[in-house]
């Protein structure tokens, strides 16, 4: 690691050097390349071209009512994980939606020593998706990274996580009327793996989420039972369950014959040759986006000025 020049808000923060992103890229293999570019081309057709700033007024006479909305995009986007943190395809979910809002500023941060070398699989994803800004914090300088923070602008900040520094970051954020995103559970994964999933793909790419094997029966609701962390799988019969109900897990991996009946208890699913996939429904591009509203008899159109528009 090397100290970066990085402006504000990023005061402290020592860059990953780009012989480490190489390194990280020669050493993955090439089904689990393959794994994460089809994840990130997912996400680019999901969430499609960049947001326009735009402005449009309209009246409605006969109310005596005149509008005026703008929107652009905002200026920076800092996306925070933990030291633990080791999902590249969520990493990804959770960078592109702001990539394809065309956020101008866009940063990844990993709280933690600096000498605490990142993952391979996610400078490998990272690499993918053309993010090569990117640098470590080490959490005694939280202090000095959140007093930049109150000075960078309307942002947006996002925590992929657990760690306990969230809460001072995610704090002074609002305080600072910045929109705070945070994904901050093990995420429950079911793996239907007689319909042709990849099971183990789906281990190395969502490796620290808690796992489930799934099986669908005719004219029975998709039943679970616990995926032990070492040995035989699927497990043997009589294996504790969850209650199916609601979302009962974040995510399914199974065939696109069951893809319907699961999607009532999971928030995401995801079909074979999907297995390194993985997408935040709750985060799109219009959360980055920042909005004006003007109400009254008679309003002119608003617009932005030059420098807003560009961070």
């Amino acid at each position: 690691m090397h100290p970066a020049d990085f402006d504000a808000p990023m005061p402290s923060v020592l860059q990953v050097p780009d012989e480490d992103f190489a390194r990280a890229y020669d050493a993955a293999p090439d089904g689990y390349r393959a794994a994460l570019k089809t994840c990130i081309a997912a996400l680019h057709v999901l969430y499609g071209e960049p947001l326009l700033p735009r402005s449009e007024t309209f009246a409605l006479p006969r109310s005596g009512m005149a509008y005026a909305r703008a929107e652009r995009v905002a200026p920076w986007t800092l996306v925070v994980i933990d030291e633990s943190f080791r999902s590249a395809p969520r990493l990804l979910a959770a960078l592109m939606p702001a990539l394809c809002a065309a956020v101008p500023d866009v940063r990844v941060i990993r709280l933690a020593p600096a000498t605490t070398p990142w993952p391979d699989q996610l400078l490998v994803a990272l690499e993918l998706a053309g993010q090569e800004v990117a640098g470590s914090l080490d959490t005694v300088d939280i202090g000095r990274f959140v007093a930049g923070l109150r000075e960078a602008g309307r942002g947006r900040l996002l925590c992929l996580g657990g760690a306990a520094s969230f809460a001072v970051l995610c704090r002074a954020a609002i305080e600072a009327d910045i929109p705070v995103w945070h994904d901050g559970g093990t995420p429950r994964v079911v793996i239907v793996e007689d319909e042709g999933v990849d099971a183990a793909l789906v281990r190395w790419a969502h490796g620290v989420a808690r796992m489930a094997a799934g099986d669908v029966h005719d004219d029975v609701a998709p039943s679970l039972a616990e995926m032990p962390a070492a040995g035989k799988y699927p497990p043997a019969a009589g294996a504790t369950g969850f209650p199916v109900t609601g979302h009962v897990c974040d995510a399914v991996f199974c065939g696109s014959a069951s893809a319907s009946l699961w999607a009532t208890r999971a928030r995401l699913v995801l079909t074979s040759s999907r297995e390194g996939c993985w997408a935040f429904p709750d985060l799109t591009p219009d959360f980055f986006s920042e909005r004006s509203l003007t109400i009254g008899r008679h309003v002119p159109a608003t617009y932005f000025p030059p420098e807003m528009l560009h961070g």
